[in-house]
């Protein structure tokens, strides 16, 4: 290692998280937005706000490359590679970091901040972004290089000038990608900001250089202009339809998520818990200890980089406790960077205090440290590898295919659904005869409402004064104009019933159970892990047994919501059942809902059921 320089060790640092990550790599599609978000990279699309541009690009670029892969595992591919060159690069902004003249330890020694790159590599939220395509690898990628750009500016300041000018150069530009990608790029500012006038002073040459870096951080910004070029193409997943600029700000905007924050002491103390309770998970604990006496290190020693990564670490978990979402582990990473930092202080510390004898004493820590990145690979990888690794396509490709031609189906299941299939109707071409609706999307969004009217010509025929009506009024809702919600429910409500009423008339409607209570006029009829739209003198329906799906493993937002929703799949198939007279298949199927979910809420119901039947 004396002989391989800090860009070398961050080579083979990166190489060897690839080889880890290429053993939990997903070989299919994963949840919540992976399905839509590969979509998008293979159709050019544009994605839920706000847009992703950047990925988008990125991802397509990538595609080109010929690897002979399924799209799904080559963009996951890309994703373990974003990670892992993360990691390389931790390592190198770790090294900038306390190398500087700020820093009083003169120990030049790389184990401790490979360590650290190791311990930080393998920490389960950074490891699970390399297994699935999302945003938040390159996010990820981004950050680090952002942060490694900053402190080898502020480092190099006052010695080369021509040089210095380069990585301001590069930290701006990278802060416009970072945008381009992620809006949570903001919570960097608060510490960098306070960073760079602590060092600088609120002088004219602060600010003006603070300018100078105006130009680079558009360029990288001027990626968002995709958005609107793809939209004059419409392209099949167009969503927002950013073509105008009104669009296109809403759409970056992320306006709609903005109901999501600040929801109250309830939520944040939910999400406070889960990032507490979650440490213990990333890193193991005696090396969480070992980071919590780096920052003690840093706070006596070096206050102002103890200072920066606090306030990088108090950001990210301030706006992260007050986002009101299932997924929210993803958003903490910055925090996880900051505990996987603060490992080589506390390592350099110890290694001062307690063997200051002999080389051999001295080489204890660093063996000691080695064998604490093995247990960590040992105790997470049983973590990140899914339980079940293909449940959510075989659940959307067991739905698509179970239908029956031109079928329509309405859903308000994103996670294990919709997104899903998606990528299989867009991309591999899975039964793309299905009508697949997004009923939550079609109730909020006028650009969905357009999207459904292009993909459906015969709705839009015969609904043409309820789809204008409705979009009139929900486009006030939209722009922040006077509405009244009351009319917009109203002229909900009439296109709603007329899409169930024109659909059913030549096509085979279904809906997912839990839009049961929206479905009124119909007989609902058990139909796989559907509800199938019936009249009463319909009797063409036949009693189906759902495709069982293994829903084992350990506990999720959206693996428990997934068997929740497959028990009351099964519990339908039970009461239909049971009805029918049936009650060797009724018992089975109500036992197989038990076994996903035994304090399902109908349980109960059914076995009073039984028992009043005399059962």
């Amino acid at each position: 290692m004396r002989r391989c320089g800090d860009h070398c060790v961050a080579l083979l640092l990166s190489a060897a998280s690839l080889l880890l990550y290429s053993t939990t790599l997903a070989t299919t599609i994963g949840w919540t937005d992976t399905g839509e978000l590969m979509a998008v990279a293979a159709t050019l699309g544009i994605g839920h706000p706000t847009g992703y541009p950047l990925l988008s690009i990125l991802g397509r670029a990538w595609l080109h490359l010929p690897l002979g892969l399924r799209i799904a595992v080559q963009l996951n591919v890309l994703s373990a590679l974003l990670t892992a060159l993360a990691v390389g690069l931790f390592y190198l902004f770790v090294r900038s970091l306390f190398t500087a003249s700020e820093k009083p330890e003169r120990n030049n020694a790389r184990w401790p901040a490979v360590a650290a790159a190791g311990f930080f590599g393998t920490s389960v939220t950074v490891w699970s972004q390399s297994s699935s395509y999302e945003v938040y690898a390159l996010h990820l990628l981004l950050v680090v290089t952002m942060l490694f750009a900053w402190s080898r500016a502020i480092d190099e300041q006052d010695k080369v000038p021509a040089i210095t000018s380069r990585w301001w150069f590069l930290f701006a530009l990278l802060v416009g990608f970072g945008f381009a990608n992620h809006m949570t790029t903001v919570l960097l500012a608060p510490a960098l900001f306070w960073h760079y006038f602590m060092r600088y002073g609120i002088s004219k040459g602060a600010w003006r250089r603070l300018l100078r870096m105006a130009p680079p951080a558009l360029a990288g910004l001027s990626v968002y202009a995709f958005l609107q070029i793809r939209a004059a193409s419409r392209p099949p997943l167009n969503w927002g339809d950013p073509f105008s600029w009104e669009a296109l700000l809403r759409h970056v905007a992320g306006a709609q998520y903005q109901v999501w924050m600040f929801n109250g002491p309830e939520v944040m103390g939910r999400q406070l818990r889960s990032f507490v309770g979650g440490l213990p998970s990333e890193f193991v604990l005696p090396v969480f200890a070992v980071a919590v006496w780096g920052l003690f290190v840093l706070m006596r020693g070096s206050r102002t980089i103890g200072m920066v990564l606090l306030l990088l670490g108090a950001a990210t978990v301030v706006y992260a406790v007050n986002y009101d979402i299932h997924e929210i582990g993803p958003y903490f990473l910055t925090a996880y960077l900051v505990v996987a930092v603060a490992i080589d202080p506390g390592l350099r510390d110890l290694q001062g205090k307690t063997w200051r004898g002999g080389r051999w004493y001295r080489a204890v820590l660093p063996v000691l440290a080695a064998a604490g990145v093995v247990w960590q690979v040992v105790v997470n990888a049983h973590e990140v590898r899914s339980a079940v690794p293909d449940l959510v396509e075989r659940f959307a490709r067991s739905v698509l295919e179970h239908v029956p031609r031109n079928a329509v189906v309405i859903t308000g299941r994103w996670d294990y659904l919709y997104s899903p299939a998606l990528y299989l109707q867009q991309v591999e071409h899975v039964r793309p005869d299905v009508l697949l609706i997004d009923h939550s999307l079609l109730r909020d969004r006028t650009w969905y409402v357009d999207a459904l009217r292009a993909r459906a010509p015969w709705l839009n025929d015969a609904l043409l004064a309820e789809f204008e009506s409705f979009i009139v009024e929900l486009q006030k809702f939209e722009r922040r104009e006077p509405f009244t919600l009351s009319v917009i429910q109203v002229r909900w409500e009439g296109l709603w019933r007329g899409i169930l009423s024109v659909s059913s008339r030549s096509r085979t409607v279904f809906v997912d159970h839990r839009l049961a209570g929206e479905v009124k006029g119909w007989d609902l009829r058990p139909d796989g892990y559907l509800l199938r739209l019936t009249t009463p003198d319909d009797s063409t329906v036949e009693f189906l047994l759902p495709e069982c799906i293994p829903a084992n493993g350990k506990g999720s937002p959206f693996l428990d919501d997934f068997r929740d929703y497959c028990a009351t799949s099964y519990l339908q198939h039970a009461y239909s059942a049971s009805r029918e007279g049936n009650s060797i298949d009724s018992d089975s199927l109500a036992g197989l809902a038990f076994q996903l979910s035994p304090r399902h809420p109908a349980l109960a119901g059914f076995r009073m059921l039984q028992k009043k039947s005399g059962r």
